[in-house]
């Protein structure tokens, strides 16, 4: 038996829908992780901040207490 055998043509239609929502949101998630990854490159490789808000990220407030 195939994985065919268990779905008709409109579950594998919604299937393959899901399955292409899910992979554009993994590949939304990579390329933050890719940003991420550019930043602390470039800090680690000359010692300088990139601002933040100039990739869309909220620079967290910290507290010195």
């Amino acid at each position: 038996m195939s994985m065919m055998d268990y779905l008709n043509n409109e579950q594998a239609k919604e299937a393959l829908d899901d399955s292409h929502r899910y992979r554009d949101e993994l590949l939304l998630e990579l390329e933050k992780i890719n940003v991420i990854i550019f930043i602390l490159r470039y800090f680690l490789e000359t010692g300088e901040a990139i601002d933040l808000r100039a990739f869309g990220y909220e620079p967290e407030e910290v507290d010195d207490e």
